[in-house]
């Protein structure tokens, strides 16, 4: 789909407010203030979720609403 094209392509839009690679925090659940990378896009729900990956080996799908960018 052109949504998941322009995810690999790191191409944000408001409808696509993260791509792959981009390093997140985690804002609620059980992973609150956990920081991840973007590894892919779920677009099968009416809300986006992205799977991050921790970096350990663990990886959480998120909703969008959940994740901000994370600040250094």
């Amino acid at each position: 789909t052109i949504l998941i094209d322009a995810f690999y392509e790191g191409k944000r839009s408001p409808e696509l407010p993260y791509v792959v690679d981009d390093t997140v925090s985690i804002l609620s659940g059980d992973n609150e203030g956990f920081v991840g990378s973007i590894a892919d896009v779920d677009t099968s729900t009416e809300k986006l979720k992205y799977l991050v990956d921790f970096g350990d080996g663990t990886d959480e799908l998120v909703n969008v609403d959940d994740l901000e960018i994370h600040k250094t």
